[in-house]
């Protein structure tokens, strides 16, 4: 039996292969690349860089900072919505092919597309489909049709929402048409009406616009939500996008956000082959990694990571995992990963199988949670550049309150400078998971080493296997090996 203790404290994997002698902590491969890399990074572009002195974050700004997130080891950016809106997360879409002025124009995203292919860095953008805005020229021309009983042509746009003459839950008036709408999100946002072809086939077109453009792929919002109450229908209708995306661009990227326990997401809504994001893995209350890292349960995190993969293969051969730690949409996790916690965290989380997804700021300790005002504006504060200089800095999002004692002073460019912070933590690990495409790609299995702080995998690929162990635990860990 050999014996392999784990350093006191120390919160980077130790791996080795079945053909070495000994294993050992990863060091830092400077020869490595994001070329092949398989972690994206999530942006809210409002509150990322600003490169014109207004307070906002631009297109621009995410250009500027290609470099720092090749540098750290990011393979591809989801940029959440960009298209013009009337709020300041622009999930109100008025216009898919248009960019919203406040973050610049079409040009400037052409622009970061050739930036990004040369950084080795692939786009994919939020595309917000469950419903428009409230001001889109479909819906002001529908309310006005369904007001003149004009709504009888089949490409007639009040056919593009869903209507009652009496009011319904999940519905709002609207008293230019003198009927209700279906809303289930907002006034604001009506539901699309996905049964209608031509609204089917005015996304498609959507799609091809961006494809032409040089985007790599696609997040689609609130995907449970297309048919509210209706799974059968939300997967068939995924399932078609998916085909179509995959027919105008084989290696394109689409994932799905779907808030559902892990049986519906892996057994009904991959069986579409989209990839997902695992919230069950991925919440605190009853999540698989920030629970196991709080409680130093590695075994937990370790067979609850397996069972998921067996799960999601189980229905389809192509969907793969995509585990987060914190969203846009979700109290950031620096304010309940504690000291080391947040580095064990990211060891576990971005060294899974599939696709991992940090949130922008993460990786400097960026805080943020809803707070007494309940507002998500605190999740999606600024980034933090540098504890000096203020340059790029943006305003905090309308309604934003949360309280700047508690936040980190440090930015991205200092932890670089610090060798053991946060950032420099991140950098490392996914150093290790560029280096090994085994990791993102590989068949996980778990052992119980008998010490529950422990989460040890075997990953094979082929004739390649590999062996990642974790401490979750703050002290040294002794753990055997047969």
């Amino acid at each position: 039996m050999n014996r392999k203790t784990l350093s006191l404290l120390s919160v980077l994997p130790l791996l080795f292969s079945c053909t070495s002698t000994g294993g050992g902590f990863y060091e830092f491969d400077e020869a490595v690349t994001n070329e092949n890399g398989s972690a994206y990074y999530e942006i809210f572009v409002r509150s990322f860089y600003d490169t014109d002195d207004n307070g906002l974050g631009d297109l621009k700004g995410v250009e500027e900072k290609l470099s720092y997130l090749q540098n750290l080891g990011i393979a591809g950016i989801w940029l959440m919505p960009i298209h013009p809106s009337d709020s300041y997360h622009k999930y109100d879409v008025k216009d898919y092919r248009d960019i919203d002025p406040e973050y610049g124009t079409l040009a400037d995203f052409d622009s970061l597309i050739e930036s990004a292919n040369d950084h080795d860095i692939d786009i994919i953008i939020d595309l917000v489909i469950n419903h428009s805005s409230s001001n889109h020229p479909w819906f002001i021309a529908a309310q006005q049709q369904k007001r003149d009983n004009a709504c009888s042509a089949a490409d007639s746009k009040c056919n593009y929402y869903n209507w009652s003459d009496s009011p319904k839950t999940g519905y709002a008036r609207s008293d230019t048409a003198n009927a209700y709408y279906e809303a289930r999100f907002s006034s604001s946002m009506p539901d699309m009406n996905l049964d209608n072809d031509y609204v089917v086939d005015e996304f498609e077109a959507i799609v091809d616009f961006w494809l032409e453009r040089g985007v790599k792929g696609f997040r689609l919002d609130a995907v449970t939500s297309f048919y509210t109450g209706n799974s059968t229908k939300n997967v068939q209708f995924l399932t078609n996008f998916q085909n179509y995306v995959k027919s105008k661009n084989p290696d394109a990227f689409v994932i799905g956000e779907a808030w559902e326990n892990l049986n519906n997401v892996f057994y009904q809504y991959a069986s579409s082959g989209m990839n997902f994001f695992n919230f069950p893995m991925s919440e605190l209350n009853y999540g698989g990694t920030a629970k196991s890292v709080q409680t130093m349960y590695g075994i937990n995190f370790a067979r609850t990571l397996v069972n998921s993969e067996v799960q999601l293969k189980q229905v389809s051969s192509v969907a793969k995992n995509a585990l987060i730690i914190s969203n846009h949409d979700m109290d950031r996790s620096a304010g309940y990963l504690l000291g080391d916690q947040g580095k064990i965290a990211a060891s576990a989380y971005l060294l899974s199988p599939g696709y991992p997804f940090m949130y922008y700021g993460e990786e400097i300790g960026l805080k943020g949670s809803r707070g007494g005002a309940m507002t998500d504006a605190n999740r999606r504060l600024p980034m933090i550049w540098s504890s000096t200089d203020d340059e790029g800095m943006c305003d905090n999002p309308p309604g934003a309150d949360y309280d700047t004692q508690y936040q980190i002073t440090n930015g991205a460019y200092d932890n670089l400078e610090i060798e053991n912070s946060l950032t420099n933590h991140y950098k490392k690990v996914l150093n290790v998971r560029n280096k090994y495409g085994i990791i993102h790609d590989g068949l996980y299995n778990y052992t119980d080493t008998g010490n529950d702080a422990i989460a040890m995998f075997t990953i094979t690929k082929g004739s390649e296997t590999i062996y990642l162990v974790h401490n979750f635990s703050n002290v040294a860990q002794t753990f055997d090996l047969g």
